[in-house]
């Protein structure tokens, strides 16, 4: 689903009128390698990150689990600078796209190596390689005709309530079910840490950190992914049609 996102959002991005005084001339872009824009620098530093967090992910689980909720923050700021700046690229699509798969997919793999991990890993690539092909403007022809929920969850590239509760659980349910599968380290890391600040402080973080490791939480990023699944079934199926179309088109003028 990030994929579709950020592939339809590459496609009819510019930057905005307002302050222009602050974004570089067009003379300075032409001079600046585009795999040096600003953007994309933030996505070299999410890539090291994503290096760097997993050096952690079951000794230090309190610094894994923020630097992943990091590394997500920075993916929002790196598109919204790339509009702003008018420095949107299709090679910062494509670096976005492999960085957002590559935090979750080691995740999912590092949590279900067995089974569920590669299904998600399959899955989301799969729908990266279909969305990223051109034939006979199949993208188009399938969201024009997609059912009511599909077009409600992906209108205005998800930045719909459905959309946003689809990104959610795309990118944050691997994160809990990390904090689940961890919650007595995290609560024990959690607390020594608050362990000089004021009491009020200290129940507050821990009811937050409750609040955040609920069932509740859980069961809302597992429904955001289940639309999310619901999407890329579509695109997957739609995507073979269009194949499938091409060929029979092109068997009948041969």
């Amino acid at each position: 689903v990030s994929q579709l996102n950020s592939h339809s959002a590459c496609s009819t991005a510019t930057a905005e009128s307002v302050g222009k005084a602050d974004l570089p001339s067009e003379q300075t872009k032409k001079k600046l390698h585009p795999c040096l824009y600003f953007p994309n620098l933030i996505g070299y530093c999410r890539l090291g990150l994503t290096v760097l967090m997993f050096n952690f992910w079951y000794s230090r689980p309190l610094l894994f689990a923020p630097l992943y909720i990091l590394n997500f923050v920075l993916d929002f700021f790196d598109g919204m600078t790339a509009r702003w700046r008018g420095e949107v690229t299709d090679f910062g699509t494509i670096l976005d796209v492999i960085t957002d798969n590559m935090v979750r997919h080691l995740l999912w793999m590092r949590l279900f190596p067995e089974v569920l991990g590669p299904f998600f890993v399959f899955t989301e690539w799969m729908v990266f390689s279909f969305t990223a092909a051109e034939r006979s403007g199949w993208k188009q022809k399938c969201f024009d005709r997609a059912p009511p929920l599909i077009q409600a969850t992906m209108t205005n590239h998800f930045r719909t309530p459905l959309g946003s509760l689809t990104i959610l659980g795309l990118m944050f349910l691997p994160l809990w079910l990390y904090v689940r599968a961890f919650e007595d380290i995290l609560s024990t890391q959690l607390a020594a840490l608050l362990g000089g600040l004021p009491v009020g402080m200290q129940t507050a973080a821990m009811a937050l950190f409750r609040v955040a490791a609920h069932r509740g939480a859980g069961t809302i990023l597992i429904f955001g992914r289940l639309l999310a699944f619901m999407c890329e079934a579509y695109v997957f199926f739609n995507f073979l049609l269009a194949v499938v179309e091409k060929d029979l088109e092109t068997q009948r003028e041969g």
